[in-house]
């Protein structure tokens, strides 16, 4: 299985996969910026299903591209590194 590649937003490293108990999916969080998603249906109860749900997270995380937002662009903004984009509040 791949690494998880670091935050798009951010850059951060410290990133892991989330299970929710509010609904069978999961996703991936950045504790830097706390950017969460996309979010992945699991794909059953057995420990191989796990191991899919696992893997498709991860490659959906990776294939993220890097994102501005409006706002960062009205601002002539080049950078994310310290915007409130993608926070959880």
């Amino acid at each position: 299985m791949s690494e998880l590649l670091p935050c798009p937003f951010c850059g951060g490293t410290d990133v892991k996969i989330l299970k929710f108990k509010e609904r069978p999916q999961v996703a991936v969080g950045c504790s830097t910026c706390k950017a969460i998603g996309p979010f992945v249906d699991e794909a059953g109860p057995t420990v191989d299903d796990d191991k899919v749900t696992k893997r498709n997270v991860t490659e959906a995380w990776n294939q993220r591209k890097k994102q501005v937002c409006q706002r960062c662009l009205d601002r002539n903004i080049d950078s994310l590194t310290g915007a409130d984009f993608g926070r959880i509040t």
